[in-house]
């Protein structure tokens, strides 16, 4: 298959991007598969415009750990809002895969992927160790030390504050806005299997798993910067995620179960680097439809729970941010722990 999509912008501009995918069966029930594609995207309207202060945004008074003061916090200001100047994303995506059907009701697959991005949209806002990685933003706006008198006066006269309490004297200003800063390159696998039993008088049962595995994960925290690489560790891409379910069904009764698997991975923000362990929690639901030809008609009633064990979030040595977080990863885990819920679902 060949497709091309061309797409237009008031204020971001032109573009035209393909997608080519070639799928082979040299044999019954095996499938070979490989596509090419390239994509643009737009920067969102808050990302250009704002959405406080008429898009201009705020000052937010925060403690950073300093790496040049032992780790100690230092106070610093940082600014969050629009940026007019932003362009759009770009990348490139490239597939291999295979498909297999061994049995009736079963079905394997495994997809290589890699995939490249350029002019990343990034913001430090939230960012408390973003000094960890400060030779990394020289020559650009993000990380200013002892900012001038001018600068300083600009900012209070332009941008109200949102929260915290001013210093008198500013040593540290995080411009928090958003950047077309960052470089990426993934590669790594997704694989699912899927199978259907059927059973007499026992009902049908369906195993299933899936998850991702990757092999490399490079960044660059700007255009010109070296490609780091960050795979496995805090807020980027694990090794290894899956997860594996089993489903059963009987007449009006419906069952499944979920395990839901994480690896551990490094918190590299402390000193020492923190290893933070793996994490395992299971969803379970039951549900119940039916068949009456009255009010109930078409009618199913579930339970369902997501944490059923009430597993606690793996600790992360990580500082809370005016966007939570703090003793976990919220990019992973919710400290929020088992969810109870019973739905009333009917078809009309």
């Amino acid at each position: 298959s060949l497709a091309a999509r061309t797409d237009r912008y008031s204020d971001v501009g032109n573009t035209s991007n393909p997608k080519i995918g070639v799928t082979w069966e040299p044999v019954k029930d095996l499938s070979l598969r490989g596509s090419y594609g390239e994509s643009f995207r737009a920067p969102g309207l808050v990302q250009i415009r704002g959405f406080t202060n008429g898009g201009k945004g705020g000052l937010f008074v925060q403690n950073y750990s300093d790496p040049t003061n032992g780790g100690a916090l230092r106070v610093g200001v940082a600014l969050s809002g629009a940026n007019l100047s932003l362009t759009p994303e770009t990348s490139k995506t490239k597939t291999l895969g295979i498909d297999w059907q061994p049995a009736p009701g079963s079905k394997l697959s495994l997809t290589w992927f890699d995939i490249s991005y350029d002019n990343q949209v990034v913001s430090y806002l939230s960012d408390l160790t973003v000094l960890n990685r400060e030779a990394a933003f020289a020559g650009t706006p993000i990380i200013q030390r002892n900012p001038s008198a001018a600068t300083v006066a600009q900012l209070m006269a332009t941008y109200p504050l949102s929260a915290g309490v001013l210093p008198s004297t500013w040593t540290l200003f995080v411009d928090g806005r958003n950047y077309n800063l960052g470089r990426s390159k993934t590669k790594g696998y997704d694989f699912q299997g899927v199978t259907r039993i059927s059973t007499h008088g026992m009902g049908e049962f369906l195993l299933g798993l899936n998850g991702t595995v990757f092999t490399k994960y490079m960044v660059a925290q700007t255009p010109a910067g070296a490609m780091v690489d960050q795979l496995n560790t805090i807020y980027n891409p694990l090794k290894f995620k899956a997860r594996a379910s089993l489903g059963w069904g009987l007449g009006q009764v419906q069952a499944n179960v979920s395990v839901n698997h994480l690896n551990s991975y490094d918190n590299n923000l402390t000193t020492p680097v923190q290893k933070v362990a793996a994490n395992t929690t299971v969803d379970a639901r039951v549900a119940y439809a039916f068949e009456s030809t009255g009010l109930l008609k078409d009618t199913t009633v579930a339970l369902g729970a997501v944490n059923l064990f009430d597993k606690k979030p793996s600790f992360v040595n990580v500082q809370q941010s005016i966007n939570g977080g703090g003793g976990f990863d919220p990019t992973l885990s919710s400290p929020v722990g088992r969810i109870i819920s019973v739905s009333l679902d009917k078809r009309f």
